[in-house]
């Protein structure tokens, strides 16, 4: 009798140790699977992105300006800046409040809008800017003298700086530096264009930067009116081969889809959502079967109970 009795625990003990481990491995599976629909989402600015990154946006406000107080408030998912946007306030010295914009993604503030509104000296920043690009055009006509090219170059300077020579201002901030150059040429092949896209980094370079700039953005027309690539160049990879920057993933992009290209984007995108799907099923499934077992436990016993008391 005893030892039937310890079979019943051990088996007892076996089948709980294998629930639990179900259990948590549902449980795993939900947490990952909510993770991923979260950041999937967040590429489309879907909910909850927007109020999941508004205490970052408050956090960063307070360790960063403690001597103001903040109003945050999220507004929209801005396509253009590819990021949550949140309506904030404060009260100057003076009383009056006013009001900026903050940007923020993926647990993290992307753009700083209260430093951008009160705290930059925009007219040393154009200025500055306007002789930069001045030089990098020079350089550049030197190396593609039949492509024309309309550069504009953002620089951010704090007003504190009490420095006015502007080339001294160009070597303090040159790591700071934005850099947009529109480029008019002929049709070209994605290969021809992604050589022209070094031309421009060699530019940039021959500029004289003590600092490599931020990043470099390149949009290219094949004439007055349609743009054909564009790039976006982060400033580290200034530093690297020509090669390697002409081959790059991720960095030189089609505007302007050939048929096969197109073909092949649709296919990924399709799988992308073959996988999404595939993930949520095998989340609910699981959820949903385990629910219904225990629902339908609950069931027979409040039927069984009810067939004993009569």
């Amino acid at each position: 009798m005893m030892l039937y009795s310890m079979n019943v625990d051990n088996e007892q003990k076996v089948q709980g140790n294998k629930r639990l481990k179900k259990r948590l491995l549902i449980a795993l599976l939900s947490i990952v699977g909510i993770a991923f629909i979260i950041l999937y989402a967040e590429n489309f600015g879907v909910f909850p992105g927007g109020y999941l990154n508004k205490p970052v946006v408050n956090s960063f406000l307070e360790k960063t300006y403690p001597e103001y107080e903040f109003d945050v408030s999220y507004d929209k998912f801005s396509k253009d800046d590819n990021a949550y946007t949140y309506k904030c306030f404060f009260t100057d010295e003076s009383g009056e409040k006013k009001s900026f914009t903050m940007y923020a993604k993926r647990f993290a503030v992307t753009d700083d809008g209260f430093f951008d509104a009160f705290l930059r000296d925009k007219d040393q920043e154009a200025e500055a800017g306007k002789l930069l690009a001045e030089m990098i055009n020079a350089k550049w006509k030197e190396l593609a003298p039949d492509i024309i090219a309309e550069w504009s170059c953002s620089i951010v300077i704090p007003k504190e700086d009490e420095q006015t020579d502007i080339k001294e201002l160009l070597k303090s901030y040159d790591g700071s530096t934005r850099i947009e150059v529109t480029l008019y040429g002929k049709k070209v092949s994605f290969d021809e264009y992604k050589k022209i896209g070094t031309k421009v980094t060699h530019a940039v370079m021959m500029a004289g930067f003590s600092n490599r700039p931020s990043f470099v953005q390149i949009y290219y027309y094949r004439d007055a009116e349609n743009m054909q690539y564009e790039s976006r160049i982060p400033g580290y990879l200034l530093d690297l081969k020509e090669s390697y920057v002409e081959e790059k993933e991720g960095v030189h992009m089609y505007v302007e889809v050939p048929h096969d290209v197109a073909t092949k984007v649709k296919i990924y995108k399709i799988i992308q959502y073959i996988m999404l799907g595939a993930i949520i099923l095998a989340i609910v499934i699981p959820v949903s079967f385990k629910i219904y077992k225990v629902v339908s436990k609950k069931r027979k016993r409040k039927q069984n109970a009810q067939n004993s008391n009569t």
